[in-house]
């Protein structure tokens, strides 16, 4: 997932130009992996380090990587799980010796 955190409280980053990327980013791949988080009064890099992060920004983010955990790491360990199995699996043993052998 990519996320968006635009802190606007200086300008430091245009708000527009970050929901623009999320539009464009959107259209093209589809809405389940962008999202953005607006911190209104915050400066630069005060969503991470401001007294107020904690109880604003950071559960927020948890959130999300919760979300991204869900969707991509699971897969990922079932997938690994099952090329695991298959490679441990006698058949496939003689599958790759047969076809060394071929090849010699």
């Amino acid at each position: 997932m990519i996320v968006f955190i635009t802190q606007f409280l200086y300008n430091r980053f245009n708000e527009y130009s970050t929901e623009k990327s999320l539009n464009v980013l959107r259209a093209i791949n589809g809405r389940d992996n962008y999202d953005r988080l607006l911190v209104d009064g915050y400066g630069h890099l005060d969503a991470w380090w401001a007294n107020s992060a904690n109880e604003e920004v950071y559960p927020w983010v948890f959130d999300r990587l919760e979300y991204t955990k869900e969707q991509f790491y699971y897969k990922y360990q079932k997938a690994a799980a099952a090329a695991a199995a298959a490679a441990a699996s006698p058949s496939s043993n003689h599958v790759k010796a047969t076809k060394q052998s071929t090849v010699l």
